[in-house]
This record gives structure tokens, sequence and C-alpha cells, in this order.
């Protein structure tokens, strides 16, 4: 069955119930240490079969790269069993497979990049993250770093907005229409000078392509809209932002903002903002030579020093696996990598046949 970004048959209430699923069972405190936000209201918990799903990537996934012997497996399991189960027709089962392999397969060795976390922009807890465990040249569309928009009505929007699930809706000028995005295209986080953008391809999908050379263990960035954090982005978070000491980084209550759990609400409004994809939704939205914006976050506009606010979680500790012999102890997004892979992060698969390293699982917890 080959892999399509385009299934315009899927109406957004079905790509949201497959989402929900597959996310908890395929990302959720396995290759991302927390839960990713939801579609629905429903609990769709498939916590239980977390040690088979575990088993089922590592040996059938990551070892021998069959897609479609992991799907016949995992829809044996009870959760995915029942829920497949529930589908009407042999077209939405094929459609729900079809958006299983979007996520199995960011678990295949050639993957370029890897889900992570950050508190960058949510102090209180950790919000996903792209980083790439492979260099990814400029002008590359990121495999498999891919997704694919349903149609929402105006009642709909402003009902997922309403409840706080307006992350991901999109409203394009080019065709007059808001959507919802689905899969790993979502993921990637802003950035005022981003290295990566968003595209469309078809009627439906949507993929992400190099703008800059990324290196390993870089986060892969894109840019949202001028005023998605505040007039002229005022209260952006972003890494080109701090570096700068602009925006959200530029008055001393930014230091509050880490100790009190109370100003971080201001912050987690941006959340609930959805992003808007013009015309240019080919072109990079972010710019490297935009000048700082006059908004400030406190009374006092003072420049405050990177060293003055406590550091913000990234891909690695202090990227470890640059330095350590074996970070599994000190990192544990290099733990996980190391529980799916057998090997150092970023290693996925022996590099030749002369590699005779044999792979040394850690414990699954």
């Amino acid at each position: 069955m080959a892999l399509s970004l385009n299934t315009p048959r899927l109406s957004v209430q079905q790509l949201g119930a497959y989402n929900d699923i597959l996310t908890d069972t395929l990302i959720d405190n396995i290759c991302y240490k927390g839960i990713l936000r939801k579609y629905c209201d429903t609990n769709c918990s498939a916590s239980g079969d977390q040690q088979s799903v575990i088993s089922i990537l590592r040996d059938v996934v990551i070892r021998e790269s069959d897609l479609p012997g992991a799907e016949s497996q995992l829809l044996e399991l009870p959760s995915l069993k029942r829920f497949s189960g529930s589908l009407n027709s042999a077209v939405e089962k094929d459609d729900f497979r079809r958006h299983m392999r979007r996520y199995l397969s960011i678990y295949l060795p050639d993957c370029p990049f890897e889900i992570s976390g950050t508190n960058r922009y949510v102090m209180k807890t950790h919000e996903a993250t792209i980083i790439a465990r492979k260099v990814i040249k400029a002008g590359e569309t990121i495999k498999y770093l891919s997704g694919i928009r349903a149609i929402l009505s105006e009642e709909a929007a402003k009902d997922l907005i309403r409840r706080g699930r307006g992350f991901s809706i999109i409203e394009s000028t080019r065709n007059q229409t808001t959507s919802y995005l689905f899969g790993l295209a979502g993921f990637p986080n802003h950035d005022c000078k981003p290295n990566a953008r968003l595209t469309s391809t078809g009627k439906t999908g949507m993929e992400v392509i190099a703008i800059m050379d990324i290196e390993i263990g870089e986060e892969i960035t894109v840019g949202y809209q001028a005023d998605y954090f505040g007039d002229d982005n005022c209260e952006c978070l972003c890494k080109t932002c701090e570096a700068s000491r602009r925006n959200g980084w530029i008055s001393e209550d930014r230091i509050d903002f880490y100790r009190s759990p109370e100003a971080s609400l201001r912050y987690e409004s941006q959340q609930e903002r959805h992003e808007k994809l013009d015309d240019v939704l080919s072109t990079p939205t972010g710019s490297s030579n935009r000048s700082p914006s006059n908004c400030t976050s406190g009374p006092s506009g003072h420049l405050t020093s990177a060293s003055d606010v406590e550091p913000v979680a990234w891909a690695h500790f202090d990227r470890c696996f640059e330095l350590a012999p074996d970070p599994v102890s000190t990192c544990s997004i290099c733990e996980n990598h190391r529980k799916l892979y057998g090997y150092k992060w970023p290693k996925t698969k022996r590099k030749s046949r002369h590699d005779n390293e044999e792979r040394v699982y850690s414990l699954i917890s």
C-alpha cells in the first residue's frame, strides 16, 4: 500500500479520531516522553499495549523496515483491534492504516529526525519539538515530516479555539479555506529565523522542506505568521529572539516567568492562537533581519542577560551526544533512543557490512 499525502475522502472528525489513538499508541511515552495534545475529548488510551508496541517497533519496523508487517501486528493488539473493528467500511479501515503508516515511518532507520521535548514555550510542561538526527541539506524535502489537512467549517474552527485545540488550524488565503493539520508536519516549532518551511502538496498534503543546512542535534523550525505571538511577534520566545535578547526575552519579568506558574498563563495563551499560511506557503515567513519589536512584557524594558535566566530544555543535555562516551545515564533522550535502537544516539543501524557493533538495549521502564 503506497503512502499518499492526500486523502481527501477523510473528514476532520475521522482524521481526529485516527490521529488521537495513533499518537497515543505509537508516540506518547515511547519516542516522545510525554502526552501529545489530542483533537477529541474522549479517552483513547492504549497504554496497556505499550510493551507489545515497543517490541513491534524494535523487531519489525526498526530492524526489518517492514511497515506492512508492523501494521498487521499492531492491528491485533486489543486497543487498535477494537478501534479498527468499529470502523464501518473497508475504505475507512484502509484510510486508518494509511495514517498509521505516517507515524510508523518515523521509526525507520532512515528517518532524519526524532520527536523530542522542549519547555521553551510553556514552562509548566514540555511541548513536542522536532530534532534532526541526520544532516539535512538546504532544499531537501525532509523525509517523513509530512501531514494531511482536513477542511474545517467556521463553526468547527471557533469551537476548537474555544476548547484550546486551535494549535493546528491553518487558514489559507490562497484557497480561502480553513483546515486542521494532522501528522508530523504540524510538529515543528516557530523560529524567527527558521531553517525549514511548510509547503502544500496536492489538495490536502503538507510537507516540510529545509531552507538551510540542518546539523545533527539541531531543532527543525518553520516560520509562523508575523503576529502569531502578539503584535509583530512581540512575545516570541524562539531561540533567535533569545540570542538577540528581543521580544519575549526583552524584560526582567522574564526571570519571574520561570518561577511563577501564574505568570506563564499569559504565554500559554499563545498556544491557542492558530497559524495562518497565506499565498506564500512555499516562501519562508521568518526573517533574519526583522527589527526587534518595541513591545515589552514588563514595565522596565531592560534587556535581560542570557546568564540571568534559567536554561531552557532542548534536544539533549548539554549536547551530551557529542561529549560523553555513553550519555544514557544523564540524558533521557539518549536513554530512550537506546531503548528503541540499541545504539548510542543518533545511530539507528549498522553503517556498513563491516560494522560489527551489537545492539545493546536500555531496559524499558
